[in-house]
């Protein structure tokens, strides 16, 4: 029983709560964990209803640039964010592998409309080159 509290609270403090209200009275929490070239990587979720696959909107030197769905599996996340469903994947077009720092950032989107508010971690500065 101790260890598993103490691993509870170790995963739960591994996540940092930033909880954003939107208009429906639901709560929305997300973190960008990496942009890089190997791609962009984080989790977001509705607190209220934890098993609810969100999306989100990337956006890269303020353009948007994709809309995806954050239901990857993380095992980090299972049992501390809903079924561990929330995570998501995105490739950085070649076109930004340009040697130059480019400036990235996530949004919740909620039934096609996106939150004004940035995943945590977000924006971020990235630099990726070819070589």
């Amino acid at each position: 029983m101790r260890v598993f509290l103490l691993v509870s609270l170790y995963m739960a403090a591994m996540i940092p709560l930033k909880p954003v209200a939107a208009t429906s009275g639901d709560y929305y929490e997300g973190y960008l964990d990496f942009a890089g070239k190997s791609g962009v990587f984080g989790w977001d979720t509705n607190l209220n209803n934890p098993d609810e696959a969100m999306e989100v909107t990337v956006f890269i030197d303020d353009k948007q640039v994709a809309t995806i769905t954050a239901n990857l599996f993380r095992p980090d996340l299972e049992g501390v964010v809903g079924d561990g469903h929330h995570a998501f994947l995105y490739q950085i077009p070649a076109w930004y592998f340009d040697g130059m720092e480019h400036s990235l950032s996530v949004r919740h989107e909620i039934g096609g409309m996106q939150l004004r508010t940035d995943l945590y971690g977000s924006p971020r500065p990235f630099r990726c080159s070819l070589e």
